[in-house]
Formats: C-alpha cells, sequence, structure tokens
C-alpha cells in the first residue's frame, strides 16, 4: 500500500513538474480601474454678430424736414436776396425787389462704405432790382441765369462707449453749374460777373448751419440706447427650440449666456444700414429643462474682438453599450488570440468593454495566457467630420497598467498591441453626425414663434470636444463641438 501510494505522489510532481516547464502558471493581475469625476466640458467663449438695422425709409421722414427750401444770403452790403419760391417784393428801406425760384428733389440715400450719404438735385434762377419807391419801373436790374446742381452730406455714424450715438456728419463742396449774374438797365445790359462760388459758399453755409440738428435727429431716430438694452434682454432669454425627433422630441433651448458687446461696425445695402456689434458670449443647447435667464445689466462698449468666432457644443446621447459590444467582438475575432511581431509566446483576449468616465473613453481588456491581467488603456474620443468615424486617436495604457505590465510583461508595452487595440476602437459616428447636422440646420438657423430672433449659422467644422455621463441614468452623452460664423438678427427693437 505504501509502495502504490509513493507511486501516485511521484507520478502527481511528475506532472506538475512537466506542466510548470510547457506553460508557466502565472498569476492573475490587475490594473486599478480609472475614475474621474464626472462634469460637463466648460462652455468655449464664442463672438456673435449682432447687426441694428435702419431702414433708410424711416431716416428720411426725419431729415427731409431739416434740409433747406429756402437759403438766405448777401451779395452786397444793404441787398437782400433768398433763393426758394419766392415773389415780387422790396426790402425794408424800399429800395429792392427780388424774385426768386428754387426747386429741389427730396432727399436720396445711398450707401458708402461705413455709412451712407444723402444727396439732391436742384434748380435755380433769380432776379434783383434797385428802384425807388415812387416810380414803378425800375431804374437797376439783374438776372441770373437758371441753373442746377446738387448737394451731398456724407454721414458715417460713430458709437460712444455708453452706447450713445455721435453721427460724423461731412459736407463737401455742392456741385453748382455755372452762374453768371447780368446786370442791366432798362434798354442795355451793362455787364455781367460769374457768382458761380458764392452760390456755392451759401448753399455750403446754409446745409453747414442744419448739421447738428441732422445729427441730433439721426441719434434720436435710431434711438440706440433704447435698442441697445431691448437687445441685451433678448438675448439673455434662452431661445426656445421647437421639439424634434432627431432629440427624443424634447424640447431644446439655446441659451446665449451674453457677456459683453463691441462696435464692429457700420455696413449698408441699398435700403439701410447695419450697426454690427460683436457679442461676447458662452453659448449652450439644453434639452430636456428651461435654462434660467441672465439678469446681468447691460455693460458699456468694449474693444472689438478681433478674429472672433462662434463656437457651441451640442451634446447628443450615444449608445456606448452597443458601441462597447462591437469593439469586443472585433478583438475577440480568430479566438482572441494575438501573437507579438517579436515571436514571444501568444496571448489571447477573453473580454474588453469600452465605457466612459469624466471626460474619457476608457478600454477594458482582460488576458489570459503567459499573462494573466485586466488592463486599461485611457484616450478622448474624436470624430471624422467627412467620414463619421469616432476613433481615440490618443489611446494610451494607463498609468497603474503601464506600471503593472512594466513588471510582468514589458513586450506589451510596444507600440505594436496598443496600436491593435486602437485600431480595434473605432465605431460609426455617422447617425450621431447626422443629428448635429440636422440640428445645425434646422435649429441653430431658426426663426423663433414669437418673430422676433433670427439666427444663421455656417458651420461646418464639427469634432467631439468632451463626454458627459449621467450619473442618474447612466447616459452618456458626446459633445459634438461646431464653429463658424454666426448672426442674430432681433426684431421690433424700439
Amino acid at each position: 500500500m505504501r509502495n502504490y501510494l509513493f507511486i501516485l505522489v511521484a507520478v502527481f510532481l511528475g506532472m506538475a513538474f512537466i506542466l510548470v516547464g510547457c506553460w508557466p502558471l502565472s498569476d492573475w493581475h490587475e490594473a486599478q480601474k480609472p475614475s474621474f469625476p464626472d462634469e460637463n466640458p466648460p462652455l468655449t467663449d464664442a463672438v456673435i454678430t449682432v447687426p441694428i438695422r435702419i431702414p433708410f425709409s424711416e431716416l428720411h421722414n426725419r431729415i427731409e424736414p431739416l434740409l433747406p427750401k429756402n437759403i438766405e444770403t448777401n451779395f452786397k452790403k444793404g441787398a437782400h436776396t433768398q433763393v426758394g419760391k419766392g415773389q415780387d417784393d422790396t426790402d425794408d428801406n424800399g429800395s429792392f425787389g427780388y424774385l426768386y425760384d428754387f426747386h429741389r428733389t427730396p432727399v436720396q440715400f445711398s450707401p458708402i462704405a461705413g455709412g451712407f450719404v444723402m444727396t439732391f438735385n436742384f434748380d435755380s434762377f433769380f432776379k434783383l432790382w434797385k428802384r425807388k419807391a415812387a416810380i414803378i419801373r425800375p431804374l437797376l436790374s439783374g438776372e441770373t441765369n437758371r441753373f442746377g446742381g446738387s448737394m451731398t452730406a456724407i454721414v458715417r455714424p460713430g458709437i460712444n462707449q455708453d452706447w450713445s450715438m455721435q453721427p460724423i456728419l461731412e459736407i463737401p463742396d455742392p456741385h453748382v453749374d455755372k452762374v453768371e449774374f447780368h446786370i442791366n438797365l432798362p434798354i442795355v445790359s451793362l455787364a455781367k460777373a460769374d457768382i458761380t462760388g458764392k452760390v456755392k459758399g451759401f448753399l455750403r453755409d446754409k446745409l453747414n448751419s442744419t448739421k447738428d440738428n441732422i445729427n441730433s435727429n439721426i441719434a434720436a431716430q435710431v434711438n440706440l440706447p433704447a435698442k441697445a438694452h431691448d437687445m441685451w434682454s433678448k438675448l439673455a432669454a434662452p431661445i426656445k427650440v421647437l421639439p424634434n425627433q432627431q432629440m427624443s422630441g424634447l424640447t431644446s433651448f439655446l441659451a446665449i449666456h451674453p457677456i459683453s458687446f463691441s462696435f464692429g461696425g457700420v455696413t449698408s445695402s441699398a435700403d439701410a444700414i447695419e450697426l454690427n456689434f460683436q457679442l461676447k458670449c458662452r453659448p449652450e443647447f439644453v434639452t430636456g429643462f428651461t435654462p434660467p435667464v441672465s439678469n446681468d445689466p447691460l455693460p458699456p462698449l468694449s474693444p472689438i474682438i478681433p478674429g472672433g468666432r462662434f463656437y457651441i457644443q451640442i451634446p447628443v446621447v450615444v449608445d456606448l453599450l452597443a458601441m462597447s459590444a462591437a469593439f469586443k467582438a472585433r478583438l475577440l475575432a480568430n479566438g482572441g488570440v494575438i501573437s507579438p511581431p517579436n515571436g514571444s509566446q501568444s496571448i489571447k483576449v477573453t473580454d474588453a468593454e469600452v465605457f466612459a468616465t469624466g471626460a474619457h473613453l476608457v478600454v477594458r481588456v482582460d488576458l489570459a495566457g503567459s499573462v494573466n491581467a485586466r488592463v486599461y488603456l485611457l484616450g478622448t474620443p474624436h470624430i471624422d467630420s467627412v467620414s463619421g468615424r469616432i476613433m481615440i486617436p490618443d489611446l494610451k495604457w494607463t498609468a497603474e497598467s503601464k506600471s503593472l505590465l512594466g513588471t510582468i510583461a514589458i513586450w506589451l508595452l510596444s507600440d505594436h498591441f496598443d496600436d491593435l487595440i486602437r485600431g480595434h476602437a473605432t465605431f460609426d459616428g455617422a447617425p450621431y453626425l447626422a443629428k448635429v447636422r440636422f440640428l445645425i440646420s434646422n435649429q441653430l438657423n431658426l426663426d423663433d414663434p414669437d418673430k422676433t430672433i433670427t439666427t444663421t449659422f455656417d458651420g461646418q467644422a464639427i469634432d467631439i470636444s468632451g463626454l458627459f455621463v449621467d450619473g442618474y441614468t447612466n447616459r452618456v452623452s458626446f459633445y459634438f463641438r461646431t464653429s463658424g460664423e454666426c448672426r442674430i438678427a432681433l426684431k421690433h427693437l424700439p
């Protein structure tokens, strides 16, 4: 009996020696599971162009009555002449009579760089004579040829830091055809004189005398401070976006979160000028709840922001479980066996998973064979905005996994293995990209139901700026960041 027992123990020890020699057994090793706090990606400072449109028709109604129809001057001491619709009359001394005729076209507005031009045309002539009170027939008379011309005023709106408007009005010399004044006796013409320069002078002086009045009326008509306060309050409130199936039928909002304004200059079209303001903000696309309204007061104007663009992050819920299952299936194909290029012993992947923590995607890989371990790779997702493929180009071992493999299987730290994992960790993001493009074209280019706000946005570049794990629902949202030029036009301003 003892002999049989001795033989049995010897056989067992021999088999164990053979097994250990042919396939060394290794202990199970597990790196620490990475974990980061879940928080929304920070909002990005952005710039929106907000124009205030001033139709020329509104300015015309305000300015037309201010432009001269009657123009007074003095050619000679004691002589009083008017250009306008007049009649035969005498001056206070009863020694001069005059007759005048002046026709002016309505003022026309036209655009120029940085402002607008006001122009009107006119034609006129006048007659002047000297006489004595007791003599009916005048002893000496004079008259001009009928002459025409045009007058121009250039307006470039200036905006002060306190939102007050200060138009800059320039009045070039008027264009006047040649004006000759003929001096006549009752029978014969005595002389003639070119008075074109004098006519230009008194026309220019008359228009200059109305400059301050025109400036104040332009500022009053635009009423910029009231428009600015109304503009600020409208942009401080969230803009409602109608529910849509792309976002699970939930009501969404575009929250602008305004910070400051700067004046970006004037553009003009055939029928209006636009005062363009740059709004610095931190826009946010919110789904499922109403964002609060900002109560911050309207700030003074700030210096212009060079090269400002609009950036916004659009959260889209992704099916990370399906992405993880697809990754695992690819990695475990062909039995999950991985053979390194240096001829070392193969290992086998027995399980794999993709999950999210903080702003990262984590790949878990379980290995068996010469290495029995659970290790992790960490990276941030990105999307190809053309193909729609989601990738993790910076996928690398976590510090704990790298330290562990450095002691049990340093060959796994070569580029071959993490390149292989990175190549399998690509996913179809086309459906999510389609949602983002839908929101850009249909929700960020909108005319709101109250007809007070219109937004236009030309964003094309799209990438993933971060992700968020909802601790209550475990839903994972990718934040797709897009940038471009954005304009918000506000209607019904005072």
